[in-house]
């Protein structure tokens, strides 16, 4: 074999050589590329296939959420996080120097805002929320969704049946699968006139609102110290103008009422052209000139005005042998 023979059979087997290195190079880059499609297509199938979250704790010792894919889908920034059900989670997010409790969804959406010292659960579908601010409480279903628009006092479940506090009143709701209202407790007292308004009618109890139902028995309250110490003029602030005269007549009677506590008030609505009447009955112990004492039933009309404020309609003794 001469130079020039030698030559081009190394050139040859030089090429060949490169040839076979640029094909291997192909075929891994092609498998590398083949393996990390097959990777990220079955990434994305867990993710789309991941269904529940789970609540996860991460190195700070914070919550978040993710997937049972391990896919994250809040960032872990809680101190506490407790799933309620329905896609909803107590959380506990720390706002400088305090710890605030408020409910998020499985987005990070707030459903309850992060006013609340605490949330307790009272029932499947009713929870409390006790506000850091003043002690009072809001109440929840089992969506988060605000029960009743106002803070409350205090409460307590008893024998299913939810009693909230406001001020000296006790409104009692059924826990059925609606919270409806079904007894009202309103004591008043001016020393000596004492008294509690109570209402079990349910279908009287869903004419008023709750604000209404109180204001009624404040009137009561109103009506009776005005006229146990014979201030009538106090009646204005109660009475519809055009009714007040009728009202002081009807109030101006011979006997004394010494304000004895009255116990049982009946209330019952009637409807007449001249619109909705709201009737309040008791009994009151009333003392005559030659200091008999008997008793004498009295009636008091209410109804509402061009504003729908209820006012004193009229006032009427039913016993005879006393007016």
């Amino acid at each position: 074999m001469n130079k020039h023979t030698r030559m081009l059979v190394i050139v040859l087997f030089v090429i060949l050589i490169l040839l076979a290195a640029a094909i291997t190079v192909f075929y891994v880059d092609v498998n590398k590329d083949s393996s990390s499609s097959d990777s990220e297509i079955s990434a994305a199938e867990n993710a789309g296939n991941s269904g529940e979250t789970q609540v996860f704790q991460d190195e700070s010792g914070l919550y978040g959420l993710m997937d049972s894919g391990g896919n994250i889908i809040l960032d872990a920034e809680w101190t506490e996080l407790t799933e309620t059900g329905n896609s909803c989670y107590t959380a506990r997010l720390r706002t400088r120097s305090q710890l605030m409790t408020g409910v998020i969804d499985s987005e990070g959406n707030v459903i309850a805002p992060f006013v609340y010292s605490s949330i307790e659960k009272l029932t499947d579908r009713l929870y409390a929320g006790l506000l850091e601010e003043d002690g009072k409480y809001f109440f929840y279903d089992a969506d988060f969704t605000l029960l009743l628009p106002e803070a409350w006092d205090d409460y307590a479940v008893v024998d299913e049946m939810l009693h909230l506090k406001k001020d000296d009143d006790t409104y009692i709701y059924g826990l059925g699968a609606e919270l409806r209202l079904a007894e009202i407790n309103m004591p008043r007292r001016i020393r000596p006139v004492s008294f509690t308004l109570q209402v079990r009618d349910a279908q009287l109890l869903g004419q008023l609102e709750r604000s209404e139902w109180s204001t009624l028995a404040d009137m009561l309250l109103t009506y009776l110290d005005a006229y146990r110490r014979n201030k009538l003029e106090k009646l204005e602030e109660i009475t519809h103008p055009e009714r007040l005269i009728q009202v002081t007549n009807e109030s101006e009677t011979d006997f004394t009422w010494r304000g004895s506590a009255i116990d049982s008030i009946s209330v019952f609505m009637d409807k007449e052209d001249s619109g909705t009447l709201l009737h309040c009955q008791m009994e009151l112990e009333a003392e005559t000139a030659d200091h008999a004492v008997k008793s004498t039933e009295l009636l008091l009309t209410f109804s509402p005005d061009s504003d729908g404020v209820w006012m004193l309609y009229d006032a009427a003794f039913t016993d005879a042998e006393l007016s």
